[in-house]
């Protein structure tokens, strides 16, 4: 609560409404508690020295990282070695120093990628305070060697512009892994690194913006694919805070920016747009058709900065982001039935016959014999019927299909031509600065998969509403 009051110190509004606003951040922390405590074991950032033009480390110099998507800034002073070590947000960043007796050093479009903490040095220049040496970061960022783990990161220009088809189920953020050396690629977006399980990844390897979230299945724990901006695989000689794994995803989740902002998009794979195939089929009039297969994907994200209207103002402090993804397959039935002829439900088992044509005898269960009725063999007298089973027996579908066996199996077509496979996904981030060495996030997510079962004809009820 004492940071919420913070918030609120420069609104201008009715004593209601800020209570209510005050209640909406406690709710937020409540929320985000355990991802708070946890922030202190992130591995992404920077680090680096402070030097002058000798050489000399540079004690108790002011350093300020502005993320430029955002605005926020970060602000730290250099320890008596000269030595900074910062955890930052992945992103691209403004450095910008000041010490008494040098110019102010400003570095600009520093990239600070999810799970490393690389080393970049800056030296000073003599010259008064006013005066600005600019430098461009390209190359300037040296090997990691607080880490010195084997990965593999996947940058968020690959993560937009490579395609994914969508082949059974939605786009999975993980399948981008297997560009990395010793990944396979499992089911439902599952990956195994050299030769580990896939729950070895998915129940203990899955963090989030540094953060290890457990996962009850390894199966659609993945976030919706527009969530994630990059991610990092983890291959060997990992530090022992990802425990005992074969391998570990970093993930860099997306969030908002200080400018409202938004994108949707439509994936459609249909046979419209497919060749006929290497073995194709044929219709009636000998032309080669497409086989059936109708996948759909759309979805939209938009982020941007938490904006009370007269209330608050998050610009430069707090930004969110919405994400959703909605998938469809809609799968042909061909699965057949097999269900009773006319005759069958009459009690006339004449033709009851296997696969040779041979009659298949049905026996009397009161005296053993073989049924016959009226002379013919095979068959129920209608008086043996029980009057339960002709109440029922009327609900049993006909068959509407020529079957095999001569019609006595796969005789029932499916009532419902297609069904459609379905999968949701959508989740939600908040960031905030709680000061210049404070932030908070908070990522959630939801993902659904509903599979239909194949079922036979739909019937009425086998009893009548009016039956006693």
């Amino acid at each position: 609560m004492t940071y919420a009051g913070k918030f609120l110190a420069g609104a201008k509004s009715a004593p209601g409404t800020k209570r209510l606003v005050l209640w909406m951040w406690v709710l937020l922390f409540a929320i985000a508690g355990p991802t708070f405590q946890k922030a202190f074991g992130q591995t992404t950032g920077l680090t680096g020295t402070v030097s002058d033009p000798t050489g000399a480390v540079v004690a108790g110099a002011q350093v300020t990282f502005t993320n430029e998507a955002t605005g926020i800034t970060t602000q730290f002073a250099t320890l008596s070695d000269g030595v900074y070590n910062v955890q930052l947000a992945a992103g691209t960043y403004d450095i910008a120093v000041k010490a008494p007796g040098f110019a102010q050093f400003v570095a600009t479009h520093v990239a600070v990628e999810v799970g490393a903490t690389p080393t970049f040095n800056m030296k000073l220049k003599l010259g008064a305070s006013s005066e600005t040496v600019q430098v461009t970061s390209e190359g300037a960022l040296e090997l990691d060697t607080t880490n010195p783990q084997l990965d593999s990161i996947v940058p968020s220009v690959e993560v937009t512009d490579l395609p994914l088809l969508i082949n059974g189920y939605m786009r999975q953020i993980t399948s981008f892994a297997t560009l990395a050396p010793g990944v396979r690629a499992g089911s439902y977006g599952t990956v195994t690194v050299e030769g580990g399980a896939p729950t070895q990844i998915n129940s203990s390897g899955n963090y989030y913006n540094g953060l290890q979230i457990d996962t009850a299945s390894n199966a659609n724990s993945n976030p919706p694919y527009e969530m994630v901006d990059e991610f990092r695989v983890i291959r060997n000689l990992f530090s022992a805070r990802y425990g005992m794994v074969q391998g570990a995803v970093d993930y860099g989740m997306r969030e908002g920016t200080n400018k409202l902002h938004g994108d949707g998009f439509l994936i459609d794979r249909n046979q419209f747009f497919d060749s006929d195939g290497f073995f194709p089929v044929y219709n009636g009039q000998g032309k080669p058709i497409p086989p059936a297969n109708i996948q759909t994907e759309w979805g939209a994200t938009v982020g941007g900065p938490v904006v009370l209207p007269k209330l608050y103002n998050g610009h430069n402090k707090t930004f969110f982001l919405f994400s959703f993804d909605v998938y469809s397959w809609k799968q042909g039935q061909t699965v057949y039935g097999s269900v009773p002829t006319a005759a069958e439900v009459g009690g006339d088992f004449s033709n009851f016959v296997n696969s040779n044509g041979v009659l298949i005898p049905i026996y009397d269960p009161t005296t053993g014999a073989q049924f016959v009725c009226n002379g013919k063999l095979n068959v129920i007298c209608p008086n043996r019927i029980d009057s339960l089973s002709k109440t029922l027996l009327q609900y049993i579908p006909a068959p509407n299909a020529t079957g095999t066996n001569y019609g006595l199996q796969n005789n029932e077509a499916p009532a419902i031509p297609s069904l459609t496979l379905q999968n949701k996904a959508w989740g939600v981030t908040i960031d905030h600065q709680l000061s210049q060495n404070q932030n908070i996030s908070f990522t959630w997510w939801r993902s659904g998969y509903l599979q239909p079962k194949s079922g036979r004809r739909i019937t009425p009820p086998l009893l009548p509403p009016n039956n006693p």
